[in-house]
C-alpha cells in the first residue's frame, strides 16, 4: 500500500527547509515559483505539477528559488504511488515535520555602536537568531543599511527572534548592548 502525505510549507526568499518523511516520492503540487529540492547528494529543481521518484529517503531540503514568499503544497509518499492520483484520493496519512534545530551558540554581550556595524555573520544552517536588548536604550537590526531611522527598534530589555540565515547587523545612537544567541 502507498502512503502519502500532505506537506504545507511557506518559505521566505531564499529560505531552505528540512522535511522529515520516510519515501520515494516527492511532488510539487501547487507553488507560487521554483524550488529546489535536496535529496541526498542530488538537486533537483521543480516547478508546480512536478513529480519525482528517487531511492528511498529518510529526510530532504525544500529551498525556495522564487524572487517572493513561496506557499508550496508537497505531496510525498512511500510505496508504489500512482502518478496520476490526485491529492484529495490520498489514503494512509502519516505526518511529516521541519527537523528540529539541535545546537544553540551562544555570545558574550555586545555593545553596539552608532554606526551599523554586523553582529552575527550568515549561517546556511542557523534556524533563527535571538536578539536581546541589554542596554538601557533602544537599538535597532536589519541589513547593512540598518541606521538610527531604519530597521527594527528593539526597545530597552525587548528581544527579537529572526528566522534568517543571513548577516544581522545593529546600530544605536546611545551605545547600547544586545544578548545573542543562535539556533541550528
Amino acid at each position: 500500500m502507498a502512503i502519502l502525505k500532505n506537506n504545507n510549507v511557506t518559505l521566505a526568499v531564499g529560505e531552505e527547509l528540512p522535511i522529515i518523511f520516510n519515501g520515494n516520492y516527492i511532488r510539487v503540487l501547487e507553488s507560487n515559483g521554483r524550488v529546489r529540492v535536496h535529496i541526498g547528494s542530488s538537486t533537483v529543481i521543480m516547478d508546480e505539477g512536478d513529480k519525482v521518484r528517487v531511492d528511498q529517503f529518510t529526510e530532504f531540503r525544500i529551498e525556495n528559488m522564487h524572487t517572493a514568499s513561496n506557499k508550496v503544497i508537497l505531496v510525498l509518499g512511500d510505496g508504489e504511488v500512482d502518478f496520476g492520483r490526485d491529492a484529495n484520493e490520498i489514503t494512509g496519512i502519516v505526518e511529516t515535520s521541519p527537523a528540529i534545530p539541535t545546537t544553540l551558540a551562544t555570545y558574550e554581550d555586545i555593545a553596539v555602536a552608532s554606526v551599523s556595524a554586523q553582529v552575527v555573520a550568515s549561517n546556511a544552517n542557523r534556524k533563527e537568531v535571538i536578539l536581546e536588548n541589554t542596554g538601557t536604550k533602544s537599538l535597532r537590526v536589519g541589513d547593512s543599511d540598518v541606521s538610527n531611522t531604519r530597521g527594527k527598534m528593539i526597545a530597552s530589555g525587548a528581544s527579537l527572534i529572526l528566522t534568517t540565515t543571513a548577516s544581522v547587523y545593529a546600530q544605536s545612537t546611545d551605545g547600547s548592548s544586545l544578548s545573542i544567541m543562535e539556533v541550528a
